[in-house]
């Protein structure tokens, strides 16, 4: 076996050089208004063809272009596959024929390691970014050498990593020989000269500390938390030396001593700008926020700077570079700023690839996008497009690269997605309190046939529990912005609480929507549901049971036909793991004699639920739900139904109840209100945390609505992120005294889906 010395890497300049005279020769042969007829790629065996097409701009029709083409060349290379790439260019009959002559990276055969005692192989092997299988790159290889000796590092070891390499017919086989030497942890970090913050403060900052493993670079970036901490209070010109490090008396451990220099507090001064012609002055100095006369920030720049960009990205000067100048008067305290502008050149979308769609129809993705190609390059439209493709539900990831096009001012947009599972399958048998033994199949689909059609069959069946449900949305109907879709179901359930009796519902719906705008939805609904109740208990105390039996008698079907509109505004970043946004739902129904059924109510709801990220990973969740049913005649036996009614506890309301148990005293309520707060933080893919605090009540009057009546319930639980959906795991606590439940009492939800 032939052993590859790393160190002996191929000189890419080199071949570059080589390249430029062969291809300066080839285009020399070239008449400048014959164009490339056909695109050869010749040494390829295990890389996909389409892969190495969609990274180069040359295209059949394009005359030949040195710069292009070695630009092409550059495109191959970054691929990572290939060792050597050449070109050739034959002029033929019909034109030119451009070949790119390639040779293939031999595969990484295997991935070993040696000396590694107190750090298992599968955490090293996925620090070092290596895979076997993958095509073997010297570079990677040096990279990963150093990724892992810097692991070592973080975990306080004074270790080296050097890899050795075989060639085989197999491939290229790694040994990642490692010296490990012992820990050496921090006992103490002490400050001197700090007078502005406390050490308590400053400490807090860093996120090394005592009893972790001494880290120079980890120090270092600290430290420069540390002053920038300071210029964000004004302190413009804070010095902090490199600190003094000393082995403690009995060498155990390492004494940091830090040592800062704060000097004097900064304000504002005068600000001016030159080279921005889009723009006036007054309109950057209102996009950086600054005003003179107040503290000096550094962050206040930052953020600045930031907007300045997206007003000019949002014109399509995706180029323009802002220079801050600061010039720093020690002895007034005063900073002023002058901005230097490069404004570049107006940039356009010459093309928009889409790839990773595997089971998706590209036009799926495609409607979603809001830039067109030819348009003006508008980087918030772009982030827009990808928050509209995250929205599908359909992707796990969605990446948008910024490419070179045919010209300095063309960018061709590169729309890469990672599919989620959107379908699935699945029989089950359990047990619960409330419905005893259930058996179920479920079918769903979220993406049918990959043209985003939403298809949906659930039986349910038990001896307290009858359920089937058959629905399909198409969002797109006849390729245009308008929904439609239908759903029918068939419920019966014997409930338990306070009370034995049957409650069935069967009918269903038509459901018809518009998109307009970037977030806005609008549909109108058609339902025809029949309500009954059998086997009622004598015993029950649920006035609302009872009159529904009077009115209608044991078994028999009540008929309610209603129209119902919505209004649904959704700015979510991502409908799953969402850490920003909000959705509004306005909904209201109407059912009438006068639409062919027998119940009279109008029943109106605004839910509303926000997403606000903090510091770390937490996201604070918020959930508002409003509700109200009224008949619309005055006659007692025309008012509501009993089951259009409002009851809460339970998985989806209020957590640490029993399902449905928070209602007036004998019967359900005609309003509710409902308020959900949840504090989310992952701990390891795909499993996350949550605190929540519930709260609601519903009553039987709209006018007994009083806040100061509501439960509450609080707890936490655990979020499993899987191909079936979120599975919910909650514990929760009831705050309140409710009916038979006591304050204090505890229960365990299991559910499918986020109530969010």
């Amino acid at each position: 076996m032939k052993e590859i010395n790393v160190s002996l890497l191929p000189k890419s300049f080199l071949l570059l050089l080589t390249f430029v005279v062969l291809l300066t020769a080839s285009l020399a042969r070239a008449e400048k208004d014959i164009a490339i007829t056909k695109i050869i790629f010749d040494g390829l065996s295990r890389i996909d063809e389409k892969e190495v097409r969609a990274a180069i701009t040359t295209i059949v029709g394009n005359a030949p272009s040195k710069e292009r083409i070695r630009d092409d060349v550059k495109a191959i290379y970054a691929l990572g596959h290939f060792s050597d790439v050449r070109v050739d260019l034959n002029e033929e009959k019909e034109g030119i024929v451009l070949t790119f002559l390639l040779k293939e990276r031999p595969l990484i055969a295997s991935i070993s390691f040696e000396g590694n005692k107190d750090i298992k192989s599968k955490k090293l092997l996925k620090e070092s970014g290596l895979k076997e299988g993958d095509s073997f790159d010297p570079y990677a290889l040096i990279e990963a050498e150093r990724k892992i000796t810097a692991y070592y590092k973080e975990k306080g070891y004074l270790s080296t990593c050097k890899a050795e390499t075989k060639e085989t017919e197999n491939g290229v086989e790694i040994t990642f020989k490692i010296s490990q030497e012992e820990i050496v942890k921090i006992k103490q970090i002490t400050f001197k000269g700090n007078e502005v913050f406390s050490s308590w403060r400053l400490r807090w900052k860093m996120d090394i500390g005592k009893g972790d493993a001494y880290d120079e670079s980890k120090l270092k970036q600290d430290l420069a938390k540390i002053a920038d901490l300071y210029r964000d209070e004004g302190y413009a010109l804070v010095e902090i030396p490199s600190p003094d490090t000393s082995l403690d008396p009995e060498g155990k451990g390492i004494l940091v001593n830090i040592e800062i220099k704060e000097g004097k507090q900064f304000k504002w001064g005068g600000i001016t700008s030159e080279g921005n012609t889009l723009f006036s002055e007054k309109e950057l100095l209102e996009a950086l926020e600054i005003k003179s006369g107040t503290t000096y920030s550094l962050s206040k720049i930052q953020q600045g700077m930031a907007k300045m960009d997206s007003l000019y990205a949002q014109l399509g000067y995706i180029g323009v570079r802002i220079f801050p100048q600061p010039d720093f008067n020690q002895e007034a305290a005063r900073v002023d700023l002058h901005l230097k502008v490069m404004e570049g050149e107006q940039a356009y979308i010459e093309r928009i690839l889409v790839s990773g769609n595997e089971k998706t129809k590209e036009k799926v993705i495609r409607r979603e996008i809001v830039v067109k190609e030819g348009e003006v390059f508008d980087r918030e439209r772009v982030r827009l497009s990808r928050q509209k493709i995250f929205q599908l539900g359909f992707f796990s990831k969605v990446d948008i690269e910024m490419m070179e096009g045919s010209a300095p001012n063309k960018k061709v947009l590169g729309i890469s997605v990672e599919e989620r599972r959107t379908g699935t399958a699945g029989a089950s048998i359990g047990y619960s309190n409330q419905d005893g033994l259930i058996g179920s199949v479920e079918l769903t689909h979220e993406n049918l046939m990959g043209r985003a059609w939403r298809a949906n069959l659930t039986l349910e069946f038990g001896g307290a529990l009858h359920r089937y449900i058959l629905g399909f949305t198409n969002p797109y109907f006849m390729d245009t912005t308008t929904s439609l879709g239908f759903d029918i179901y068939d419920t019966r359930r014997k409930e338990r609480d306070e009370g034995d009796y049957v409650e069935g519902r069967r009918g269903g719906g038509i459901k018809i929507g518009r998109r307009f705008g970037d977030f806005n939805k609008v549909f109108f609904d058609y339902k025809l549901e029949g309500e009954m109740v059998d086997n009622v208990d004598p015993n029950t105390i649920d006035e609302d049971i009872k009159d529904h039996v009077d009115r209608y008698g044991e078994g028999k079907w009540g008929k309610t036909s209603s129209i119902a509109n919505r209004l649904i505004r959704d700015t979510r970043d991502n409908p799953f793991n969402t850490t920003s946004g909000y959705q509004v739902i306005l909904r209201n129904e109407f059912a009438g004699t006068i639409l062919g059924g027998n119940n009279n109510f109008y029943k109106p709801s605004l839910e509303v639920v926000y997403f606000l990220p903090t510091w770390w990973k937490f996201v604070l969740a918020f959930r508002t739900k409003m509700a109200l049913i009224d008949s619309i005649k005055a006659d007692p036996s025309r008012d509501v139904p009993a089951l259009e009614k409002f009851r809460l506890g339970g998985a989806n309301t209020i957590r640490g109840y029993q399902e449905q148990t928070i209602h007036p005293e004998r019967g359900r309520g005609k309003s509710m209100l409902l308020l959900n707060v949840e504090a989310r933080f992952p701990i390891v893919s795909p499993l996350a945390a949550a605190l929540f605090l519930d709260a609601g009540n519903t009553w039987e009057e709209i006018e007994d609505f009083e806040l100061n009546d509501l439960k509450h319930g609080c707890g936490f639980g655990l979020r499993f992120d899987t191909p079936m959906g979120l599975i919910r795991l909650d514990y929760g606590y009831a705050l309140d005294e409710v009916g038979s439940i006591e304050k204090g009492h505890r229960k365990f939800h299991f559910s499918i889906g986020s109530i969010f």
